[in-house]
């Protein structure tokens, strides 16, 4: 009967390759990414629904519940091997591994429903390796990998067995009683590429709090993700403390000795109860103590102490704004003078854009700012006041003109700051400005004062963008780092952002891009290019 399912899986997909048009790479992660709504497709209703009453007569009048969801998985799977086999998507970007240890028909069925889920809420290509630990209730699984053991070799052989066969580029280790939500997986990728890290999803244990960061300093055994080079990195569990418990402790441990950073990521939520199946191991309270023993002997750590990485700042993810600045300058204060991120680039070269795509890398960014905010900063500066004392809550500056006009004193009094000139070039600049201008001209005459800029003076323009140019380039000079020259209205955005504050992973979204009307046609030309023709307004 599951083979059957299969099979039928297989065909949905062969139909839909038939109907599309122009089927491609990016065709089919679209039609994974929705197979737990593959009934709905237009042109298999028909056919699907014909399926579904061949199966309904193939089940006998009274069977298990899970039999049923156990056929509709295996349907998903056969449609997704059959999109592998057809050379469209081959690599999974993420593995999930799930140890299995049935010593009852419940734990089997959760275990089932578990595998199922993953499949169905899948966002990103995705490979399922079950490590079969010799259930008494075993069952087939719908799986990609199947792994059985002829005895229960424990947690972290197990782990061992399922990341050794990993072909993801990020690795998720899932006990088999966990509930996955809607966009669990993204989540976790995310932050798994995003430096180095091992992160934790927010769980639900059922007893009414809803969601939480796990209660081990924001670590967890039963759901983490880190990328298959990490893993490589820190080598395999421990297997002494095999069957359970401190096998997850001990790589942490050592995760922690290594700079890894242990981040609960509220984005990725699951639901999992505590102990389901190690309550059924004889003597667990024994095996309990005795690896907490070994943990202990094995660091040189006092009877009954806490792992000393609990001691640590816990970082969610995404991770904020300042804490990725002080990363960058280790050395840098922590107080009211910690570095921020600065745009010194003049007035028409993309800063709202600047401001709205520094705020989506998780920094508190400020564009242009109120009459009061400015004037409070040039007042702090008239009186040699740290200028930024009354803006300890943002972490970045945009079109702010004391800013851009006083940049060097800004790196005075904020050592390890990060400055971004954002350009472009000078006709369209002025161009741009001319504009500006003669909407502000207009609006005055309406009766609408907006605006300072309400005269036209090129030949002043000029003089200031190639002085302003040549005096932030000086500075700089010999500290390249610290400086970001960026050209957005050419098309750059993210790939020199984001890895200049720290991001070491692309955002999916396009670039924001705002103000376009002040664009030329070549100008906007380059951007639908790059953001693949659509302009996007960040929030």
């Amino acid at each position: 009967l599951l083979a059957r399912c299969r099979e039928k899986g297989r065909a949905a997909w062969r139909l839909w390759r038939l109907h599309a048009s122009d089927p491609s790479a990016d065709d089919a992660l679209a039609v994974y990414g929705s197979v737990h709504r593959w009934r709905e497709w237009p042109a298999l209703r028909g056919r699907i629904d014909g399926w579904r009453d061949d199966l309904a007569v193939a089940l006998p009048d009274e069977v298990d519940p899970i039999l049923h969801q156990l056929c509709d998985a295996f349907v998903v799977a056969g449609l997704w091997a059959e999109a592998r086999a057809d050379g469209l998507v081959t690599q999974p970007a993420v593995s999930v591994v799930i140890p299995v240890w049935s010593v009852t028909a419940e734990l089997r069925d959760l275990a089932i429903d578990t595998i199922r889920r993953v499949m169905e809420l899948a966002t990103v290509p995705t490979e399922i390796i079950v490590i079969e630990n010799a259930s008494r209730f075993s069952h087939e699984f719908p799986a990609d990998v199947v792994i059985r053991n002829p005895i229960n070799v424990g947690v972290g052989p197990a782990w061992n067995q399922g990341i050794a066969e990993a072909r993801g580029d990020v690795v998720v280790v899932l006990n088999s009683d966990c509930e996955v939500t809607t966009g669990w997986d993204r989540a976790l990728c995310h932050a798994a590429l995003d430096g180095r890290r091992i992160a934790f999803p927010y769980t639900d244990h059922g007893d009414g709090l809803g969601p939480v960061a796990p209660d081990q300093a924001g670590t967890a055994g039963w759901c983490f993700a880190a990328s298959a080079t990490l893993l490589n990195e820190l080598g395999v569990f421990d297997e002494q403390f095999a069957p359970a418990f401190f096998e997850d402790t001990d790589y942490w441990h050592r995760a922690w000795l290594a700079d890894v950073d242990l981040s609960p990521a509220p984005n990725a939520v699951v639901r999992h109860e505590r102990r389901t199946s190690a309550r059924h191991l004889a003597g667990v309270d024994d095996i309990f103590e005795e690896n907490r023993r070994r943990y202990e002997a094995k660091w040189g750590l006092g009877f009954d102490a806490p792992p000393p990485y609990y001691a640590r700042e816990i970082v969610p993810y995404p991770v904020p704004g300042r804490v990725r600045l002080r990363r960058l300058s280790p050395d840098s204060a922590v107080d009211d003078r910690r570095p921020r991120v600065f745009g010194i680039g003049l007035t028409k070269t993309a800063t709202s854009s600047l401001h709205s795509a520094i705020s989506h890398l998780g920094f508190r960014s400020i564009h242009h700012g109120d009459e009061l905010f400015r004037n409070a900063i040039e007042e702090a500066i008239a009186i040699d006041f740290p200028p930024l004392h009354n803006a300890d809550d943002l972490d970045a500056f945009f079109d702010v003109p004391a800013v851009v006009d006083r940049f060097d004193r800004f790196d005075v009094e904020y050592p390890g700051s990060r400055f971004i000139l954002s350009t472009r070039p000078l006709e369209p600049w002025i161009e741009s400005r001319r504009r500006h201008v003669d909407t502000n001209q207009r609006l005055r005459e309406q009766g609408d004062v907006h605006g300072a800029a309400l005269d036209i003076d090129v030949d002043g323009w000029i003089e200031e963008w190639h002085g302003h140019h040549e005096r932030v380039l000086s500075y700089f000079a010999d500290r390249p780092g610290d400086l970001l020259v960026i050209d957005v209205c050419s098309g750059e955005g993210w790939e020199v952002l984001a890895p200049f504050v720290g991001w070491q992973r692309l955002p999916e979204r396009s670039f924001p891009w705002e103000n376009a009307a002040g664009n030329t046609a070549e100008e906007e030309a380059t951007v639908d290019d790059v953001n693949g023709g659509v302009h996007v307004a960040a929030s």
